[in-house]
């Protein structure tokens, strides 16, 4: 009983080294699932003030990607970075950007407002954890 209590918290360490962040500037502080998942593929695009979200995605490869592709998406990274390609491609628009490192989404990110990403925690420098429901 113990042994499983203990893999249990365990497991909720390891869930939590990563988040789903926002800038300092967006006035969201908790989603559910279903709106995570809206607002990563693209369904939705516009925060609760008005404003459009900005996708920062992290490198396909990273441990942040495998992170929001198994706690969030349900589905491998290769497999949604082509959803999101060929979402852009038939709208007509240019795809999220996607990072070549956790740096550079926290460089371009001060750059933006509205940021919505996956970090490795803890993140700080202007951003926010949003709590998943």
């Amino acid at each position: 009983m113990i042994w499983g209590l203990l893999m249990l918290l365990l497991g909720v360490a390891q869930a939590q080294d990563h988040s789903v962040m926002v800038t300092d500037d967006v006035v969201v502080t908790s989603l559910d699932r279903k709106e995570i998942r809206r607002l990563f593929t693209g369904q939705s695009g516009i925060w609760s003030d008005g404003r459009q979200v900005n996708l920062l995605l992290p490198p396909v490869d990273s441990a942040a990607m495998a992170w929001l592709s198994d706690q969030v998406l349900g589905l491998p990274p290769d497999i949604y970075h082509r959803y999101l390609l060929e979402k852009a491609y038939r709208a007509g628009r240019a795809p999220p950007k996607i990072a070549t490192s956790v740096d550079e989404i926290i460089q371009d990110a001060s750059d933006l407002v509205g940021v919505l990403t996956v970090l490795p925690l803890p993140a700080g420098g202007g951003f926010r954890m949003v709590r998943i429901d």
